[in-house]
């Protein structure tokens, strides 16, 4: 294979190699030719070999959930697929063709014979440091613009529920306030002011609201059945409504002046819940970016939780239930929110991604003298004991291919244990599977 000298030696793993190692190198090469478009390596695939790039162009990329994210390109003398031959571990990328590419295909055995030689291997150690560095920062800005847009989407839906309640109820109130306000008109004074004599109670069969609706028909109330369901959802009995519209000249007009006033006032509560459960998300959101607050600062621990888990609740599902064991005296530490509300959330979500549908999430608090602890449990399957001692590491990650970037432990250990000092292990069975977050107090 006619392979110039000067181009392969440009490569920094093999800048230390004499001309006959370069010869020697090349002649157990196979040469590869793609079209544009075509790949040379699969992310998820086993490692066989290490690619020089001769001629062309190529893009490395990863898959992220739908998207394909280009971290690096290549061009002629460049290598690849090295990091993965040296961790023995599938390939964590792909490599396309830009354009027309020939490589030279350098197989597993002729790279680790390279090994042996020092110069070698210490050009090989600064060109995986130099391509993680730049991949994990990449990958890390990408991670977080779709963790934004994942939050995003899920407060578009949770706040989409109580603004639709509020608009419905709106327009419901100002058709009925006039039909009201008319009716008033017509009532005595103590009928203006007439209230339910007890509290509503539950009617789990219908069985009063039918007999009430049936009552109300025979009276010549118009809509028995929107009437009848807001007389029982505010307190009225038939006695106490039979109480009130007795020798009134017209008990139908009159029962449905309490029909109205009480489904008015179910619309005034449905606009106040809605919008208390808006400005709970807005209040939520603003105090989990922290966007107005310091960098570093006293954080509630607690808050922080319950923030991410209304973040997160659209994720929850009707099958997975939470239970919170919080301490009383955890008090307040020192130390970075906005750091630790991504810790919760890279957490918690991956709890609810190994959960499925359905199971347990307990978040748990307790506070040993100058160390704070918070577990987050989950009831799915568990951890494979082979590889909980490397989730951990950037880019290593239990999901499948496309599903994840690897990154959501790494920077949830890189907040705890680097940035406050603290620590994060793991304990994982089958059925529990508990993250520990030790923290410092300051």
């Amino acid at each position: 294979m006619n392979v110039p000298l000067d181009l392969i030696r440009k490569v920094p793993l093999l800048a230390g190699l004499s001309d006959d190692e370069l010869t020697h190198l090349i002649s157990e090469a196979k040469q590869v030719e793609l079209d544009p478009g075509q790949l040379l390596i699969t992310e998820g695939s086993a490692p066989d070999a290490l690619y020089l790039v001769i001629e062309g162009e190529a893009e490395v990329s990863k898959r992220q959930g739908n998207t394909e994210i280009v971290v690096a390109g290549l061009g002629p003398g460049d290598a690849v697929g090295e990091m993965s031959l040296l961790e023995q571990v599938p390939r964590s990328a792909s490599v396309r063709s830009r354009t027309r590419l020939l490589a030279l295909e350098i197989s597993e055995r002729s790279f680790f014979d390279l090994l042996q030689r020092p110069a070698a291997a210490i050009s090989v150690i600064h060109t995986v440091t130099n391509r993680l560095h730049n991949n994990e920062a990449m990958l890390r800005q990408s991670a977080k613009m779709a963790g934004l847009g994942a939050i995003a989407a899920g407060l578009t839906h949770e706040l989409n529920n109580p603004a639709a309640a509020v608009g419905r109820a709106s327009r419901q109130l100002r058709d009925l306030l006039g039909e009201w306000v008319r009716l008033a008109n017509q009532m005595p004074p103590e009928v203006r002011i007439a209230k339910p004599p007890t509290p509503p109670q539950p009617d789990p069969l219908g069985d009063r609201q039918a007999e009430l609706e049936t009552w109300l028909a025979e009276l010549g109330v118009e809509k028995p059945w929107e009437t009848s369901a807001a007389l029982i959802g505010a307190g009225w009995e038939r006695e106490a409504i039979a109480d009130i519209i007795e020798g009134k000249p017209d008990p139908a007009a009159t029962a449905s002046f309490l029909g109205v006033g009480a489904l008015v006032s179910s619309l005034i509560d449905e606009l106040v819940t809605g919008s208390a459960r808006i400005s709970e998300l807005v209040a939520a959101v603003k105090t989990y970016s922290y966007l107005d607050r310091a960098p570093i600062g006293d954080v509630d621990l607690h808050q922080g939780i319950d923030n991410t888990l209304v973040i997160l609740r659209h994720k929850l599902g009707r099958g997975i239930k939470i239970r919170k064991e919080y301490a009383q005296d955890l008090g307040r530490i020192q130390g970075y929110p906005g750091e630790l509300n991504q810790v919760w959330t890279n957490l918690i979500d991956n709890a609810i991604d190994a959960m499925g549908a359905e199971g347990e999430l307990v978040i748990t608090t307790r506070r040993e003298g100058d160390l704070v602890t918070v577990e987050v449990c989950d009831t799915g399957p568990g951890i494979p004991g082979e590889v909980q001692a490397r989730i951990f590491e950037p880019f290593f990650t239990t999901k499948p291919v496309g599903k994840g970037t690897g990154l959501g432990l790494a920077t949830a250990y890189n907040a705890v244990v680097v940035k406050h000092r603290g620590n994060l292990t793991v304990e994982s069975v089958p059925g529990r599977t508990c993250f520990r977050v030790e923290l410092p107090t300051a």
